[in-house]
């Protein structure tokens, strides 16, 4: 009953931060703020400082929906320890960002490999042992971990991928894009169906992701 209303809670929690993030979004769209063009105030330097922090945004909201999807799925303890791990997680994903980023400039195929080496980086600091022992660095057990188990981090990537490919076909069924919508705060009806859908879509891939990292990283201490 207990891991019930955890579920139903973390449920809950995916699909607020799919409205809160709908929500920052819409107000930037609609003050063109997120027009890379001098006519904002600030040109390019806003437009880029605006991103970053939107991206950050939803850096900490997707770690911290991971982190309770453990939780509530029985993957992790609901300790303190681990939610202390909140940290790490961000720490280590924005090391991963940079490592890729530093690579676009040799052309993109490094950088998309680098990001398939790199893709496992929340999943090792939540379960690998090593890693949280201090033993080895998180962008190392990651490649690591790719080397031997690249079956599962490409089934992990077709994963990742479902919510985007999810956003393609239904902007492509209702032949509205995000810029002919309404904000979410006028047109509330418009949006709340896919906030829900796409709330409860990525808490799904997420505790899929858990279970098949999870049980491969138990597999390799045992």
């Amino acid at each position: 009953m207990k891991q019930l209303r955890l579920l139903g809670l973390t449920l809950l929690l995916s699909i607020s931060f799919e409205i809160g993030m709908r929500a920052v979004e819409d107000a930037l769209r609609f003050n063109h703020l997120l027009e890379p063009t001098s006519e904002s105030e600030g040109g390019l330097a806003l437009f880029v400082s605006i991103l970053l922090a939107t991206s950050l945004l939803d850096l900490a909201l997707a770690s911290i929906r991971l982190i309770a999807t453990a939780v509530a799925t029985g993957a992790l303890a609901s300790s303190p320890a681990n939610w202390q791990s909140l940290n790490l997680l961000l720490i280590e994903t924005v090391r991963s960002l940079s490592a890729i980023i530093v690579r676009l400039p040799l052309l993109l195929l490094p950088a998309l490999a680098e990001w398939f080496r790199l893709l496992s980086i929340p999943f090792v600091v939540l379960f690998d042992q090593s890693y949280r022992s201090g033993n080895i660095d998180a962008l190392k057990a990651s490649r690591r971990f790719t080397r031997d188990h690249y079956k599962l981090v490409l089934l992990a990537s077709l994963a990742m991928a479902v919510p985007t490919v999810f956003d393609w076909i239904l902007e492509a069924m209702t032949e509205l894009s995000q810029i002919d919508s309404l904000p979410i705060w006028t047109a509330p009806a418009q949006h709340i169906g896919s906030c829900v859908f796409f709330g409860a879509l990525k808490f799904a891939v997420d505790a899929f992701l858990i279970w098949i990292y999870r049980r491969r990283f138990v597999e390799i201490v045992t």
